[in-house]
């Protein structure tokens, strides 16, 4: 079995995020009591919504959903250290292009003093 997820709000993370959880179209073999569901009428069909969430949980184990929320954790601060590692870069070498600009201007100067 393969489930796939691709929305934006990960159904494994919901839980640490304190807005309404997505709702996904309920597939017809699915059998539930759902703790939330909406019928809504789309291009002149009844499509029945459930949470993103509740639906995925019943396709993955709870190790599973443990082993994503560490790699989700993980990938948020490695994120983070290359934001941080990115943003150290850019302010070094914009130092060292003023830096060079700096000693190019002292250089003329000094130049046109000589010439004096």
């Amino acid at each position: 079995k393969l489930l796939h997820y691709n929305g934006e709000m990960k159904p494994w993370v919901a839980d640490r995020l304190r807005r309404q959880s997505p709702a996904c179209a309920l597939p017809s073999s699915v059998d539930h009591k759902w703790s939330w569901k909406k019928t809504v009428r789309v291009y002149c069909d009844d499509v029945t919504f459930v949470g993103c969430s509740e639906l995925w949980s019943l396709f993955i184990t709870q190790r599973a959903v443990g082993a994503l929320k560490d790699l989700d954790s993980e990938w948020v601060e490695e994120e983070r250290r290359w934001l941080d590692q990115k943003k150290e870069d850019r302010e070094k070498a914009e130092k060292e292009r003023k830096d060079k600009e700096k000693k190019a201007k002292e250089d003329q100067e000094k130049k046109e003093q000589e010439k004096k």
